[in-house]
């Protein structure tokens, strides 16, 4: 317990009531005070205390003048006698507690084995928990040294058992070969990633920044891993594969600032100003040298990923359009032995090389020379890119992946024998043609219109830029509208007619409407106050931290007859977090449920979005992503209109956004509570 105590503290919880002094009759002196102090300790804490030390200074000060006894008197408890046996004794039976035996202890490790030592790591709250349960079953929490063996025991009896249940899964040969994960490497390179004698030690490290150092190595660490031969299980956990895909396209699509490191000694930073400004005047030359310097680039540096990133990828492609990109890989593969000498610069003339579809028009002079012959630079650096396109389209997949997967996986299983079932519920035509004519034909119209405003002045504020060399459409803010006058003229009418509300009679209103103080009920084992008296102490507590105004300036003012002591016990035994979520969940259900339809319509308009959070490496939830460019969580939110959060999950950053935006959404969850604090999960 702390020993920092305010007055208004003291007041709340250690303030003897009425039954309280009935308890102290029979008891004077140094008992008497003890008896206080214990009494209120274990209205709190729900234990006793170790030692007369734990009792707060402030605290023996104040019930001591209310018990009518010195401060003094405190010292001379005895705390070994049968004094301190018989009031601990009538202190279990007045808060209806009992002694914890070694039998409950034992259910309370098995119950801990069960329930929480599996997904609760830390051994502090795991003794928390203890003493939870212990005042939720009416039992005395034994001591701490006791709960912290206790607590032990438990970790261990669900380590073993979890350990066996895994164990008795795998076989002697994946046995076997897991302890080669955890041995000692011999050949482990210091500077390989991960840094680590053991190659288990390799996979837990991150990627890193992108680079051709960093992808080389995580093809290393997946060629180990098949070398391994786990299961299709193991595979998927890790998802090697799919990161390998991403560092690949990254490199090949943005270079970022390692490039300049390659380009810069290649053509220097100089020649790079001359091409900028030679661009203006020939815009043809400068893409031209360009290519130039990308296939030098590629060549001379990045060249080196093709060969282990193509023999660690198996690519699998269900559009025949897409046939000639495949063919180009396989024709790669082929080729990857064959240096590049002045003689193996190009590809056999006898080769049958796919051009359309791979390499774009514009890269045609750079790829097939003057004789017809095909340069196999250039060709490799558009192979990549026609892949990176394809992948972003998923028109090529790869097998084990889980963002580059088979775009089949996707479709209802039923897909193929109820292809209209499936079109009307998306209202969609089946005829593709029908489909992007219409797409084209709305474009044309929109455009069209956009055109005819352009001439006649009337986009309000909208136009046609340039942005990066390239048109933008720019769309101008909208200003700040008048407000309507029969807004004005409605707003004057309700001041007119009500005038100004008191804040505390709209929550009695609402109160009286939904009843929200019958989620409150009381930590104590028993509660004799009427039901009109709660609702009136627990309006004012409410009041008083919903204002900030504080229970103590609600106490001294207004005529409602409660005193400060009342109002304070009234929150230490009421207001906690759990009854605050179910009263507002029941407040905002009641209001959703009170909306006009013909206003609000039927539904309950909602957004959602996710935000990425900083986290530590060591939490399980913890991924480091590309896009966010380093480690983290994601929190996905819920928002209905008006800006009221109704849902947050916690997500992994790669986890899938319209599962989360689904699940936020099902009416089956109606009246959960967020696990945001402080923010209920409405009904839809």
């Amino acid at each position: 317990m702390r020993q920092e105590w305010e007055p208004e503290d003291l007041i709340e919880v250690w303030t003897l009531l009425e039954e309280d002094q009935e308890r102290l009759r029979n008891k004077s002196g140094a008992n008497r005070l003890g008896f206080a102090l214990l009494l209120k300790f274990f209205e709190v804490e729900a234990r006793f205390p170790e030692d007369a030390g734990e009792i707060p200074v402030p605290a023996v000060s104040y019930v001591a003048q209310q018990v009518k006894v010195a401060a003094e008197e405190w010292a001379a408890y005895d705390w070994s006698g049968r004094a301190i046996k018989r009031h601990r004794m009538e202190i279990r039976g007045a808060f209806g507690f009992r002694e914890c035996p070694e039998d409950d202890q034992a259910q309370l490790a098995e119950w801990l084995a069960v329930e929480l030592c599996g997904v609760e790591l830390n051994r502090d709250r795991l003794a928390e928990a203890v003493v939870a349960r212990c005042r939720k079953d009416r039992l005395e929490p034994p001591a701490p040294g006791q709960i912290a063996r206790l607590v032990g025991k438990a970790v261990s009896t669900f380590e073993e058992r979890f350990c066996a249940a895994i164990v008795g899964r795998l076989s002697a040969a994946t046995r076997s070969r897991l302890d080669d994960l955890i041995a000692e490497d011999a050949d482990a390179d210091e500077e390989s990633a991960g840094g680590g004698g053991t190659f288990f030690t390799e996979l837990k490290a991150d990627p890193g920044a992108l680079g051709l150092d960093s992808l080389l190595a995580e093809v290393n660490k997946l060629q180990r891993v098949r070398g391994l031969q786990f299961n299709k299980e193991l595979k998927r956990v890790h998802g090697k594969e799919g990161i390998l895909l991403r560092l690949a396209e990254a490199a090949v699509a943005e270079p970022g600032g390692t490039v300049r490191k390659v380009i810069y000694p290649v053509a220097g930073e100089s020649t790079l100003r001359a091409l900028a400004a030679e661009a203006a005047a020939n815009e043809a030359r400068y893409r031209a040298r360009v290519r130039t310097v990308l296939c030098s680039s590629y060549s001379n540096h990045w060249r080196r990923m093709l060969s282990p990133l193509l023999n660690a990828l198996e690519l699998k492609c269900n559009n025949t359009a897409y046939r000639p990109v495949m063919d180009a890989i396989d024709l790669l593969k082929r080729y990857l032995d064959q240096p590049i000498a002045k003689e193996g610069a190009f590809f056999d003339e006898a080769e049958k090389i796919p051009l359309a579809g791979v390499v774009r028009e514009e890269w045609r002079k750079a790829v097939v020379d003057e004789r017809g012959r095909v340069e196999r630079i250039p060709y490799e650096l558009c192979v990549l890119v026609s892949l990176r396109d394809a992948l972003r389209r998923r028109e090529i997949w790869v097998p084990g992946a889980n963002r580059w997967r088979n775009p089949e996986d996707d479709l209802p299983p039923d897909f193929e024998d109820n292809r209209d079932v499936h079109y009307d519920a998306i209202r969609q035509p089946q005829d593709p043609e029908k489909f992007i004519g219409s797409l084209q034909k709305r474009l044309r119209e929109a455009l069209t219109r956009f055109d005819t405003a352009l001439e006649l002045g009337t986009t309000g504020g909208v136009d046609i830029i340039k942005k990066h060399g390239e048109p933008w459409i720019k769309v101008s803010p909208l200003g700040k509208q008048e407000e309507p006058e029969n807004l004005v003229a409605l707003k004057a009418e309700i001041e007119r007619r009500w005038g100004t509300i008191d804040l505390i009679d709209i929550l009695k209103e609402a109160e009286f409407a939904t009843g929200f103080t019958g989620e409150f009920t009381s930590v104590a084992t028993r509660e004799a106050v009427p039901k009109a008296v709660l609702r009136r102490r627990l309006l004012l507590v409410l009041f008083a931290l919903g204002t900030n105004m504080g229970i103590k300036r609600v106490a001294a003012t207004g005529k409602h007859g409660e005193s400060e002591a009342v109002l304070r016990r009234v929150r230490h035994l009421f207001v906690n977090r759990t009854n605050l979520r179910a009263a507002l969940v029941r407040l905002v259900n009641a209001t959703f449920a009170a909306r006009d339809a013909a206003w609000w319509g039927e539904g309950t308009a909602c957004a959602s979005d996710s935000k990425k959070f900083g986290s530590w490496s060591s939490n399980f939830m913890t991924e480091w992503h590309q896009r966010y460019r380093g480690p983290g969580v994601m929190i996905y939110w819920h928002v209905e209109r008006k800006s009221l959060c109704v849902y947050s999950q916690l997500k992994s950053c790669s986890a899938s956004e319209v599962a989360a935006m689904i699940e936020g959404g099902l009416p089956g969850s109606a009246a959960r509570i967020s696990r945001m604090p402080s923010v209920p999960r409405a009904r839809w």
